[in-house]
């Protein structure tokens, strides 16, 4: 993981933190891995909110729907607590694995 900040007066971008996290689930000597890669961006809207911006593979909670993975982008107002997801949503890390490894 790295991550960059922004300094100065006027600058509405605080923060990019780029992920890459890989999971691995071994069973009886079969491997799953779950990548989760991508940037996280921290910044301020137009309007002062501060919003997070989460693009990849995250696994979580996202709008009230428990463990869940997104392949795509979130955007998260962190002021608002509004969350809209642009992409597809699956299971999570643990729920594949288990599927993967399960057949």
């Amino acid at each position: 993981m790295s991550f960059k900040e922004f300094k100065g007066d006027g600058n509405r971008n605080l923060e990019i933190t780029v992920v890459h996290i890989d999971v691995t689930y071994n069973f009886e000597g079969d491997t799953f891995i779950y990548r989760d890669r991508g940037p996280d961006h921290l910044y301020f809207n137009q309007d002062g909110d501060l919003i997070l911006t989460i693009t990849g593979r995250p696994g979580g909670v996202f709008d009230g729907v428990e463990a869940v993975a997104l392949s795509g982008h979130a955007v998260v107002n962190l002021t608002t607590g509004d969350v809209e997801l642009h992409g597809s949503v699956s299971p999570n890390a643990d729920d594949q694995g288990c599927a993967a490894l399960a057949s």
